[in-house]
């Protein structure tokens, strides 16, 4: 972990201005040595420029000349060296110099007596131009040329001894920058640990009083990790260096009278030609504020890991180049428990975590991801996992994106167990439903309570005052009265048997199905059973009832509760029919066996089917006077269901209704004829 910090940024910026103002002005040398090849040719002026644009030097008594001639080549160039001359070649051969011969033209503009012009190499490289202006006669003779070459000689070993001593003091300077890079000062010690050498950085502002000087025992303190704790095995400065090995960012701390310290020292061994130690040569720099920074961002990292541990869940970062291959890093350590995973295995990446996930669930996982990444909101999704477990368990995910300047994407995670949540959930639902189912069935009850009282006091108050009236009129002229009223009284009475026997049937059906035995049975004969019971009373509204049957239908069903069906059925048929009507009833022996039910009444309207199985719902009859409690077709769809079948309601306004009742057959073996299988069961 690197962590800049305000001292490094200063010396950084102030690095750059040392190095260039420390790089070594151009010598004077070259100045004194022109002086003496002035005095050695006895010339007028001599002229030196350097071919790179450097400062040019002039000297001589003719100082107008130089400068007339340094214009005049500034301009128009210097003219071509020609080497067809065999004296030019072996000057440049021997000393390295070209002599410039076709200068007359050049003296004769400038009005010059004489002019000699030699171009100084290093090597290869023409590195500067030498000019001597207005030379005595004899000079120019061609045994005078030593002294030239010897000049030009002299300033081309001046010119080499420049550039060495330059790249020196350049190659000097680097490695003092990389060791200011490396530390705030460089340091050499002898066997003893005491400073032989120390180079302090000139970018720190003062001296403190507590740095390393020559002479001085480097103080014994203990050793640190960057976070400023003892390691495990605890060890000395004195203690590393004894070792006699190279020194890594080795951190220490120091305490002064201002507070702690923290230096780290970097330093290899010094050893002699016969191989002994002899001391250590490195750089150390205060890092007070690196380890103090470190030391605070591992205590919130630390702080931020136990508030991870403390939370219900796992805290988890994501970061990689897409969600699906983003690595996991679990610092709570609780996602292989939250997944449910085998002992041993891991989740370093998301597209492992999907394969715990179904099709459903992982897809619109991946959705929520992408619209959390492109809108940068917090996404929270609930999945189920473990599909193939037993029990599947539930977590919810929250999860929310960041960019860095590259745009990669990273998530911050936190996913918790809601199993046990889920399941309460899903408990409360269940006794919710409960409890409306109960207080649905308290209000029956009470409508129940409410309907029954309606429906005995009636005839219960016919009953009794017709007993009143026979008491009082028992005279024998009044018989046919008194035997009316008595036939009234058993009407009454009849209704009020009626009223109790439906109100016990849907008691019995309201228990779920008690005393529901399924067995094989003719449903024809229940049929006929019905049709007796309600044959009197369809005679007396002229209602003609027609029955196609066949042949016998043996069906699983409980005897009393199929018959007990097709009573309300048919009662409902011939009650809500029109006088001079029709009923037909049709047997289809299949499987399912199908029984229908058709009347030629006035019909009901979709909103009306729709209502006809609810308890007490009489759809308006009891405004016509109709008699009936609303309950007969509910304990018919009741007791089909109990018996694993199923009632059907087809009707359009005006064209009468039909009931369809199918039940499971109960198909005989092929030995057997229906009725020898009833006879069996």
């Amino acid at each position: 972990m690197c962590i800049k910090v305000e001292q490094d940024e200063r010396q950084k910026a102030q690095m750059l201005p040392r190095m260039r103002n420390e790089v070594p002005a151009p010598s004077t040398a070259l100045a004194a040595i022109v002086d003496m090849s002035l005095a050695s040719v006895q010339a007028g002026a001599a002229l030196l420029w350097p071919a790179s644009g450097e400062v040019s030097i002039a000297r001589g008594p003719q100082l107008e000349l130089a400068t007339r001639l340094l214009q005049r080549v500034s301009q128009h160039g210097i003219p071509e060296v020609d080497f067809s001359d065999p004296a030019s070649r072996q000057l440049r051969a021997s000393a390295g110099v070209d002599l410039c011969p076709t200068v007359a033209a050049l003296a004769a503009q400038l009005e010059l007596q004489s002019l000699v012009m030699l171009g100084l190499r290093d090597g290869t490289e023409l590195w500067a131009w030498l000019a001597w202006i207005d030379l005595p006669p004899q000079m120019l003779q061609a045994d005078a040329r030593s002294a030239m070459c010897l000049t030009a000689q002299t300033l081309n070993e001046h010119r080499r001894v420049q550039v060495r001593a330059e790249r020196a003091i350049a190659h000097a300077q680097r490695l003092e920058d990389v060791a200011y890079a490396c530390g705030d000062w460089m340091w050499e010690t002898d066997e003893r640990h005491r400073y032989t050498w120390v180079l302090r950085d000139s970018t720190r502002e003062s001296a403190d009083p507590q740095d390393p000087r020559v002479g001085q025992i480097i103080p014994d303190a203990p050793t640190v990790d960057w976070l400023g704790r003892a390691p495990t095995s605890p060890l000395t400065l004195h203690g590393a260096l004894d070792r006699a090995e190279p020194l890594v960012r080795l951190v220490v701390q120091e305490m002064h009278e201002a507070g702690v310290r923290y230096v780290s020292r970097s330093a290899v061994p010094l050893l002699d030609a016969k191989g002994a130690f002899r001391g250590y040569r490195g750089s150390m720099r205060d890092v007070t504020q690196s380890v103090e920074a470190k030391a605070q961002m591992w205590l919130r990292d630390e702080r931020l890991r136990r508030a991870a541990l403390a939370l219900p869940g796992a805290v988890v970062h994501a970061s990689g180049a897409t969600w699906m291959n983003a690595r996991l890093d679990d610092h709570s350590g609780r996602l292989t428990e939250l997944l449910a995973l085998e002992p041993g295995q891991t989740m370093h990446s998301l597209r492992r975590v999907m394969r715990q996930l179904p099709r459903v669930e992982r897809r619109a996982l991946l959705r929520a991801c992408a619209d959390c990444e492109s809108h940068g909101r917090v996404m929270h999704r609930r999945l189920r996992t473990n599909c193939d477990a037993p029990a599947a368990r539930w977590i919810d995910v929250h999860a929310t994106s960041e960019h860095d300047a590259a745009g990669r994407a990273s998530w911050s995670v936190f996913v918790t167990d809601v199993t046990a949540h889920v399941s309460s959930l899903r408990q409360i639902e269940q006794l919710q439903c409960a409890k409306d189912k109960a207080e649905a069935s308290c209000r029956d009850k009470s409508a129940l309570v409410s309907k029954v009282s309606h429906e005995l006091k009636t005839p219960l108050n016919a009953i009794l005052g017709l007993a009143q009236l026979i008491q009082m009129k028992h005279r024998p002229d009044e018989r046919a009265a008194v035997d009316e009223w008595i036939a009234q009284i058993a009407r009454a009475g009849w209704h009020m048997t009626d009223v109790i026997d439906t109100l016990m049937e849907f008691g019995r059906v309201g228990s779920g199905g008690a005393g529901i035995l399924c067995e094989p049975a003719d449903v024809r004969d229940a049929i006929e059973d019905a049709i007796r019971i309600i044959e009197r009373e369809a005679r007396q509204r002229s209602i003609s009832i027609v029955v196609d049957a066949p042949q016998a239908a043996i069906a699983r069903c409980d005897r009393r509760a199929i018959r007990q069906v097709f009573i309300n059925l048919l009662s409902n048929a011939v009650k809500y029919n029109t006088d001079g009507g029709r009923i037909w009833i049709a047997l289809r022996c299949a499987d399912p066996i199908t029984i229908t039910v058709r009347d030629s009444g006035p019909g009901l309207t979709a909103e009306q089917i729709g209502r006809l199985f609810q308890p007490f719902e009489r759809l308006g009859a009891e405004r016509r006077g109709i008699q009936g409690n609303g309950l007969g077709l509910l304990i018919c769809k009741e007791l089909v269901e109990a018996m694993g079948g199923s009632i059907d309601v087809h009707s359009v306004a005006g064209q009468g209704c039909t009931f369809a009742v199918s039940l499971a057959a109960a198909l005989p073996r092929r030995s057997q004829s229906p009725e020898a299988a009833l006879r069996a069961a």
